[in-house]
């Protein structure tokens, strides 16, 4: 088990399993959080940019050059992102893409295989 920032990491072809959960609130939507994510959780572990989506794209991007392929990524998202999240994960090569949803039944996790 590891504990690292997706972009100085260099452990990619090591790991069978990777576990996202990276930033993915839409930078306009942050200032409506409830309070207690609002001013707990640093900005840099929420704010995902425009779309949401910036970190998405750039662990994608590095895991389709440098995961091991087999290996699964699974991510955390947020509940409207899952047909992106799939999409993206589609365009980088990732194959047997599918989701989960939390207790409360809302769409929550993302996961897929890079391709051998």
């Amino acid at each position: 088990l590891l504990i690292s920032d997706w972009q100085d990491w260099t452990g990619w072809p090591e790991m069978d399993v990777i576990v996202s959960n990276p930033p993915y609130i839409a930078s306009a939507e942050i200032s409506r959080l409830d309070a207690d994510v609002r001013l707990y959780d640093p900005l840099s572990a929420l704010d995902g940019g425009p779309d949401g989506l910036y970190a998405y794209r750039s662990i994608l991007n590095l895991a389709a050059h440098h995961m091991k392929p087999g290996a699964w990524l699974i991510f955390e998202i947020g509940y409207n992102q899952k047909k992106s999240v799939k999409s993206l994960m589609s365009h980088n090569g990732f194959v047997d893409i599918s989701s989960a949803c939390d207790l409360g039944g809302r769409d929550r996790v993302v996961f897929g295989r890079r391709s051998t």
